[in-house]
C-alpha cells in the first residue's frame, strides 16, 4: 500500500467490479466472439451482418442520441433493432429480436464467477462499512457471486451518466447517505475510477485485479492510494473508517 496524498476518515466504500474484483478481458472478448455468431446465425437476414456494420450503425445512433452511451445495454438493444429493421424485419419483430439479442448476451456475458477470494473480501469489506458497486457496465452481478452483498448498486445509464461523471458517485453517497467527500471509491481505471472519484470528492484507491495494470503510471492524476492487495480495503476501514 502506498500513501500519494494524507489519508481521511471515511464512512462508506464504493468498487468498481470489472478488472477490480476480476479480469473481465477473457470475459469481454469472448461475449462479444459469440455474439456475433448469434446474431448471423438466429437472424437470417443478418446472416452477412459484420462487426464493422454494427461499428457504423453505433456511430450512427450515437450522433443522433449521445446520451444513448451512456447505458450500453439500452445502446446494444437499439443497435441491433436498427440493424434488423435495414435488413427488412418490422417493428415488431425488430423490437422483440433486440430484446432477445440483449437477454441473450448478457447471459453469456455474466457467463463466469468472481474468485472466491475476491467474494470472500468484498464481504468482509460490506460487513464492516456501507458498500456500494459503481459499473458502468452491464453484467448480472447476482449470477457471479456477489449476490445479496452490496447496500446497492448503482449503473450508468441516461439519467446518471457513466464514470469518469461524477453522477455515479453522488447517485452512491445519497442512497448511502453519506457525501461524496466520506466515500473511499476502489478501481482499476486511471481515467473512470481514479480521476472520476478524484473529480467527485472521494478518496481514491486504484487496484486492479492482474497485477500488471496496478501501476499507477497509466494515471495522469496520481490517486490517494495505491493497493496491492484487496485485503488492504480492510486495513484502511480499520484505520480510517468510520
Amino acid at each position: 500500500m502506498i500513501f500519494y496524498r494524507s489519508p481521511r476518515m471515511f464512512r462508506a466504500v464504493t468498487l468498481d467490479l470489472d478488472d477490480t474484483l476480476y479480469d473481465n478481458h477473457p470475459v469481454i472478448a469472448r461475449a462479444e466472439d459469440l455474439f456475433m455468431e448469434y446474431l448471423t446465425g438466429r437472424f437470417s437476414a443478418l446472416g452477412s451482418f459484420s462487426w464493422q456494420q454494427y461499428g457504423d450503425i453505433r456511430s450512427w445512433l450515437y450522433e443522433l442520441d449521445p446520451l444513448l452511451h451512456c447505458d450500453v445495454s439500452l445502446a446494444r438493444l437499439e443497435i441491433v433493432r436498427k440493424a434488423l429493421l435495414l435488413h427488412g424485419a418490422s417493428e415488431s419483430e425488430a423490437a422483440e429480436g433486440a430484446a432477445e439479442a440483449l437477454s441473450w448476451f448478457v447471459k453469456v456475458r455474466s457467463d463466469f464467477r468472481v474468485p472466491e477470494k475476491s467474494i470472500e473480501t468484498v464481504r468482509k469489506i460490506a460487513s464492516a462499512i456501507p458498500t456500494a458497486a459503481l459499473t458502468n457496465g452491464n453484467v448480472d452481478y447476482t449470477v457471479i457471486g456477489l449476490k445479496g452483498i452490496f447496500r446497492t448498486v448503482v449503473r450508468s445509464g441516461r439519467n446518471v451518466p457513466p464514470k469518469p461523471h461524477r453522477a455515479m458517485f453522488d447517485e452512491a453517497a445519497q442512497r448511502l447517505g453519506v457525501r461524496t467527500s466520506e466515500i473511499l471509491h476502489v478501481g482499476d481505471d486511471p481515467v473512470t475510477d481514479v480521476k472520476g472519484a478524484l473529480n467527485a470528492g472521494c478518496l481514491t484507491a486504484m487496484f486492479a485485479f492482474l497485477p500488471e495494470y496496478r501501476n499507477v503510471s497509466r494515471c495522469t492524476i496520481l490517486p490517494d492510494i495505491s493497493l496491492s492487495s484487496l485485503d488492504e480495503v480492510l486495513e484502511l476501514i480499520k484505520a480510517y473508517g468510520s
